[in-house]
């Protein structure tokens, strides 16, 4: 209020309620009623693809809403100010994710605060290292585990499709799933969306892995453009899915320099960043990955770099990866807190904090690094 507030748009799930929580509790209407008292109108801005989700649970509370609103694009934003008759000035965001409603946020010259596991933390600015408790200064970061593909125990059960993966995930205690188009982009819209529906019904995090075969490191013309329409139809079915994240291979090195490969790679990737961002993909995240042959570009300085210049790259930190092209040194947790480290030197702590990763065992040869992935229960490689 003293800022002048009296529109607060306000994120739905992880935000006002948990994932799955229908309808509003108490604290939360009484929460809108004081908020009313003081001039101040809540709105809630979702970008929840689960139909009827925000519907449900504004009128349940007995506020206006937009759901399917594209955090981080501006346009939900200035749609519910439009509703509402007042200014970027008089409007705040209230969220937990920095990615979608901070970041939107600030696209749309709002008031932005945080919320961080049901913590508020005081209003940010992308970019910005966020407040820190501990004795390295930062409050422990929560981590979602889960499977990337279909496992041999999801078959075993008895499972065939795709769709019944976040269930039996949530079954297993898990959080998270990584759909797999390694092979290429072959799942269609209805599939895809099923796969939605379910894991928003079991509280999973989708994410989406592009084809393995694209290559951004290669500078030539056709095979760029072959790349950036491989990735831009993984976004497409991402979306579908309300997964927020597409991991993609940075490329191999073709005869050239590492610092020659790098700049190709660090161009194309500015450019797919712009691409996804005009075909309307603007709220996924393109996370390039680690990768574990040496002959492949992708250590860990290579990735940052590429991600540094923009908020909608990510890393994809996979771990066996760097375990395997370093012959076994980054390996234990003085290596892993130094990568750690570097990401918040490199990124800032608020991007470091929601980097995507990948973790297995990997088999790795003296020349060439990664050799094979491995199980868990084999005990010759790591990392540990």
């Amino acid at each position: 209020r003293a800022r002048g507030v009296k529109l607060l748009l306000a994120d739905l799930d992880n935000t006002l309620a948990p994932y799955g929580v229908a309808e509003p509790d108490d604290q939360v209407r009484e929460w809108k009623e004081a908020l009313a008292a003081a001039g101040i109108t809540l709105f809630i801005l979702s970008n929840s693809r689960r139909p009827g989700r925000a519907q449900r649970y504004a009128q349940a509370l007995g506020v206006p809403y937009e759901g399917h609103a594209g955090k981080p694009k501006r346009g939900g934003f200035q749609r519910a100010m439009a509703r509402m008759g007042v200014t970027a000035e008089e409007t705040a965001i209230v969220g937990d994710q920095i990615f979608t409603d901070t970041w939107g946020g600030n696209n749309a010259g709002v008031l932005t605060l945080l919320v961080w596991d049901g913590v508020p933390l005081p209003p940010l600015r992308v970019g910005d290292p966020l407040p820190g408790r501990g004795p390295k200064g930062g409050d422990p970061v929560r981590a979602r585990f889960g499977t990337a593909g279909n496992p041999d125990g999801f078959y075993q059960a008895g499972k065939k499709q795709s769709k019944d993966m976040p269930p039996w995930l949530r079954e297993q205690g898990l959080e998270a799933y990584e759909y797999q188009c390694g092979k290429g982009v072959t799942v269609g819209e209805a599939t895809a969306r099923a796969i939605g529906r379910a894991a928003a019904g079991a509280g999973i995090a989708l994410s989406l892995h592009a084809p393995y075969f694209v290559n951004p490191a290669n500078p030539d013309p056709d095979s760029q453009e072959k790349t950036l329409g491989h990735v831009l139809k993984a976004c497409q079915v991402a979306q579908w899915m309300g997964a927020d994240r597409v991991v993609v291979h940075t490329g191999a090195l073709q005869k050239r320099t590492r610092e020659e490969a790098l700049a190709t790679a660090k161009a194309f990737f500015q450019t797919l960043r712009r691409r996804c961002d005009e075909a309307g993909y603007g709220d996924i995240l393109l996370c390039p990955e680690t990768m574990g042959k040496i002959n492949q570009l992708g250590d860990l300085e290579e990735v940052l770099a590429i991600c540094a210049p923009s908020e909608g790259l990510l890393p994809c930190v996979d771990f066996g990866h760097l375990y395997a092209r370093s012959l076994g040194a980054l390996d234990g947790a003085a290596a892993v807190e130094g990568m750690l480290d570097r990401m918040v030197q490199v990124l800032g702590e608020a991007r470091a904090r929601v980097f995507h990763s990948h973790f297995s065992k990997i088999e790795y040869t003296p020349r060439g690094g990664e050799a094979r992935h491995l199980t868990f229960d084999q005990p010759y490689f790591g990392p540990d």
